[in-house]
């Protein structure tokens, strides 16, 4: 693990250089977690929602006709009244214009990619460049094009923001674009208290967001993920009608009750079929306030099984 930490991301900038180009060997077999991160297993199918066995409560919230996806200009979008929370999400930390100009850039140049997007602060740069090397290894195991390659990274800080673009620079088989988040004095961009509640939250808001400017489709993922096999596109259904989301084994009941699947936050996907379950979700968010900073995201989404 030293030996890793060293070479992968800690390491002088050719070393660092060689490992987001060519750590094929860091690929060579199953991943263990480093630190604090999880062993995401999610897409063996064991654990993926859109899975028979993972599956819970038939839906009880009828998904609206899918149209065709016509992406929306960034001042009409920003006047929608349908997007009045994720826009809120957005503005705590970023420029919602600027923030809006970034999403469409991206679904422009990756019109028919799923968008991977990711979210970064300083004190958790070196779990956004292990997600990016293990990323960027996977990509180098797989035919160009089955897999998911196109990375957005929403940066909560100036040196999150510096360093997703050291990153974009230096990676060759994984495409990055980096949003910059709103410059006030310090560098912070929202308090300790609420920063994490609004990160959490970001994740369906830009999901959202995406798909109204022209995005085929969005997956949302954790940096403290291990990806330990490829994130190939056939593991994602375009037109499935709710979300897919990484699941775990809960007992509700306590220690020998029965066994549901319940959804986590680290890893999900929506398009344009399931873009009504995200506005759902997002219609259970509060804004954080002095004495309560509301439910996470994670858990909103548990409480309606029926979107994914």
């Amino acid at each position: 693990v030293a030996a890793m930490l060293a070479t992968c991301f800690l390491g002088d900038q050719d070393l660092r250089d060689h490992c987001c180009r060519t750590s094929s060997s860091v690929a060579s077999g199953p991943i263990a977690p480093l630190g604090g991160s999880r062993l995401c297993e999610a897409l063996s199918g064991s654990h993926w929602s859109n899975n028979k066995d993972c599956s819970m409560q038939s839906s009880t919230i009828s998904a609206p006709d899918v149209e065709p996806n016509e992406a929306t200009s960034c001042p009409a979008l920003l006047r929608d009244p349908r997007r009045v929370t994720a826009w809120g999400i957005v503005g705590h930390t970023h420029e919602q214009l600027e923030a809006c100009s970034v999403f469409a850039a991206a679904a422009q140049a990756w019109p028919s990619s799923p968008i991977l997007v990711v979210m970064a602060s300083a004190e958790y740069l070196h779990l956004l460049d292990n997600f990016v090397n293990h990323l960027s290894a996977q990509v180098s195991r797989v035919a160009k094009g089955s897999m998911v390659d196109r990375l957005l990274v929403i940066c909560f800080d100036g040196a999150s923001a510096a360093f997703c673009e050291e990153l974009s620079a230096m990676c060759a088989s994984v495409e990055i674009r980096c949003m910059p988040p709103r410059a006030e004095e310090g560098g912070e961009t929202a308090s300790a208290e609420h920063r994490g509640y609004i990160i959490n939250w970001f994740k369906p808001a830009a999901a959202q967001l995406l798909l109204d400017v022209g995005a085929s489709s969005v997956i949302w993922a954790d940096i403290d993920i291990v990806l330990t096999r490829p994130l190939l596109h056939r593991f994602f259904a375009q037109a499935n009608p709710t979300l897919q989301t990484e699941c775990e084994v809960v007992q509700l009941g306590g220690l020998g009750s029965a066994k549901e699947y319940a959804c986590l936050g680290g890893l999900g996907f929506a398009s344009l079929a399931s873009s009504w379950a995200l506005a759902v979700w997002l219609d259970s968010y509060e804004p954080p306030t002095r004495r309560s900073q509301g439910m996470n995201e994670m858990y909103r989404l548990r409480e309606k099984p029926q979107l994914y």
